[in-house]
């Protein structure tokens, strides 16, 4: 594992869904699908948005960095990064992934199911 910026976790996911899920639950969680992260460096705040204006509505978490983030740690030993993010305070740490389609699950099954 190794530590990354917030800049570098924003530019990994430009323009991709993704998912996040806190491992444990206590204090404030996070749990997200297809989601998206932004980093807007004025007010130095990391955000995840879900949803959709369009259908169901749309809501978004943002964290000052310099005050909840105590770090980003990347661990690249799997089949897909996991980025890891432990806040400050009583806030589940997150782990954030490439959201995969329905597609992609079935296949990776696939595939999966043949090596047995």
């Amino acid at each position: 594992m190794r530590e990354v910026t917030v800049q570098e976790l924003v530019k990994v996911f430009d323009g991709q869904l993704v998912k996040i899920e806190a491992p444990e639950h206590y204090g404030i969680s996070i749990d997200m699908d297809k989601a998206s992260i932004d980093y807007h460096e004025d007010d130095n705040e990391l955000s995840f948005t879900a949803g959709n204006y369009n259908h169901d509505g749309i809501g978004t978490v943002s964290v000052d960095v310099d005050e909840c983030i105590e770090s980003i740690q990347l661990d690249d030993n799997e089949d897909e990064p996991v980025y890891t993010i432990t806040f400050t305070g009583y806030m589940s740490d997150i782990m954030i992934t490439r959201f995969k389609s329905i597609e992609e699950l079935e296949a990776d099954h696939k595939q999966t199911m043949l090596k047995n």
